[in-house]
């Protein structure tokens, strides 16, 4: 876990070294939004609070591998940054007894994810166009069900109606565009993030564009925020749907200053 645990941290520091400033979000900043996504930011208590340049998220869960697999329990720390975007996730858990360690970083223009078994033995190591891809729209997921104050980013995110309860959000990250349609309940929470520009992979050699989805609920209140703090990833195959990972926010923290050991 060492190795992981050391390479998380050093980008986690990386990302924290730049400063910057947090103005205030206004409503302003909220006119060029469609009204569903407008209403989830004031319910979400985004509207006179400061702008998020980055977040801090602790999860627990189960994850699977395969639709016939056995379900496993996770923790996770993630942290996810919006000035220059970047999102790095590690994870472990256990399998049969033996620890699994996982490792996300998606920086730049590059990213990479790194499965071992044992601390000891690759079981995964992906890189590649389409993980860039799918680590963008994953980053993208992250943006609008933790930190949805980001979502006013006129830069990198365009914006169509879908109708009273949903809308459709283009982001683009170096060079590279994604669209993913979100779904909104009718108090104006988001209820569900889904995109077809993901890829599936076993492996992480061989890939598969399958559309992705993550229904959330269960808002609750994280630093003065309003959150879901239960959510699922699906994979809707064609013969129906595949739920791999399911998440609970154990918690959530804002524009952090420095590493939390």
């Amino acid at each position: 876990m060492t190795g992981f645990r050391e390479q998380f941290r050093a980008a986690v520091r990386e990302g924290l070294a730049r400063a910057g400033e947090s103005p205030l979000v206004t409503e302003a900043d909220l006119e060029f939004l469609p009204a569903p996504v407008a209403r989830h930011l004031r319910r979400c208590g985004a509207v006179g609070r400061p702008r998020v340049r980055n977040l801090r998220a602790r999860f627990t869960g189960e994850f699977r591998s395969g639709l016939k697999g056995a379900w496993m329990h996770f923790q996770a720390e993630q942290y996810d940054f919006f000035d220059a975007p970047a999102r790095f996730f590690l994870m472990r858990a256990s399998r049969f007894g033996l620890p699994i360690h996982a490792l996300h970083l998606f920086r730049g223009p590059g990213a990479s994810f790194r499965v071992k078994l044992a601390g000891l033995f690759p079981v995964v190591d992906a890189v590649g166009p389409e993980l860039e891809q799918s680590e963008t729209v994953t980053f993208f997921n992250d943006l609008c069900v933790l930190a949805p104050a980001a979502l006013i980013d006129r830069h990198r995110i365009a914006w169509e109606e879908a109708g009273p309860s949903a809308a459709r959000a283009t982001f683009t990250h170096q060079g590279r565009s994604i669209s993913a349609l979100l779904s909104f309940n009718a108090s104006g929470d988001l209820a569900g993030f889904s995109s077809g520009d993901r890829y599936l992979s076993a492996d992480g050699r061989t890939f598969k564009s399958v559309p992705w989805s993550t229904p959330v609920q269960d808002y609750r209140d994280f630093a003065g925020r309003r959150a879901p703090a239960c959510g699922e990833a699906i994979w809707h195959l064609t013969g129906g749907e595949y739920c791999y990972g399911r998440f609970r926010l154990a918690g959530l923290e804002y524009n952090v200053r420095n590493l939390i050991e």
